[in-house]
């Protein structure tokens, strides 16, 4: 049995034909309250069947309509806070690595959220985020700074998606030069004294206890040790290192060959 809700049958006055339907009548009301209505003959599409047909067809695609414009209209009103639309930001930006959006909401949880979090994003002003990058700006250095102005970018990008209407400042905004000062260690500074390696080797003497034989965890302490030193005699990286082989050392002269000799 078909669905003729909205569907009504229009009967004919003519004489001797008094009571047979003719046509039939959809009204469907809009969402401003006013009626929209619309006959289909069986004068017009041939058959009855047809008309019918024809005014069910045009009956679904008006309740289509008034159902899109009413969930327009109830998106527009929901209030997205700042919060909200951070916390969509993942399922909206699928390729971030995990690690970006660690470090993104320990920004955010910094910077952002004390202050604006539960503020609906269409109150956000460029004062607001220019506020946020000049607080980080004066403890930490121009990446930080950066990855910060992302975040808003990040927040007002997930709002465009869920068809608010916001200007993005995070577009409009130049980051801050950092107020913490950057100072070069010395390479004195940067190697660790012979006696901290020593002191750092007693403790990886304790390395491998999660092995459950004794003799392995034996030997794969003496390998990592071994290792270790080697490092830092030669200046290898960790990589190289493991990558060492017997034949790539000279031991009689105690020369080092790698792949080019």
């Amino acid at each position: 049995m078909k669905d003729t809700r909205w569907v009504y049958e229009v009967k004919s006055t003519v004489k001797g034909h008094e009571g047979e339907v003719v046509a039939y009548e959809v009204k469907v009301q809009n969402p401003d309250g006013n009626t929209t209505s619309k006959c289909f003959s069986a004068k017009k599409y041939g058959t009855l069947k047809q008309a019918l047909k024809n005014a069910i067809t045009y009956r679904d695609d008006m309740l289509y309509r008034k159902r899109n414009h009413m969930l327009e209209q109830e998106k527009k009103k929901k209030i997205y806070t700042v919060e909200d639309l951070f916390l969509k930001i993942p399922d909206n930006n699928g390729r971030l690595k995990k690690g970006t959006l660690v470090k993104y909401e320990k920004l955010y949880k910094k910077y952002i959220k004390p202050e604006y979090s539960e503020i609906d994003i269409s109150s956000v002003k460029h004062s607001d985020v220019v506020s946020t990058l000049k607080e980080c700006s004066r403890s930490c250095g121009a990446k930080s700074i950066s990855d910060l102005k992302s975040v808003w970018n990040k927040i007002f990008k997930v709002a465009l998606y869920e068809g608010i209407e916001v200007v993005n400042w995070a577009r409009e905004v130049e980051c801050p030069e950092s107020k913490i000062e950057c100072t070069r260690r010395s390479k004195e500074e940067k190697n660790i004294s012979q006696r901290d390696f020593e002191e750092f080797l007693l403790y990886m003497q304790e390395y491998g206890h999660y092995l459950p034989d004794e003799s392995e965890r034996i030997y794969f302490r003496q390998i990592m040790i071994y290792l270790l030193k080697v490092m830092r005699a030669t200046g290898m990286r960790g990589q190289e290192a493991r990558a060492l082989k017997r034949e790539d050392i000279q031991f009689e002269t105690r020369e080092y060959l790698d792949a080019e000799g």
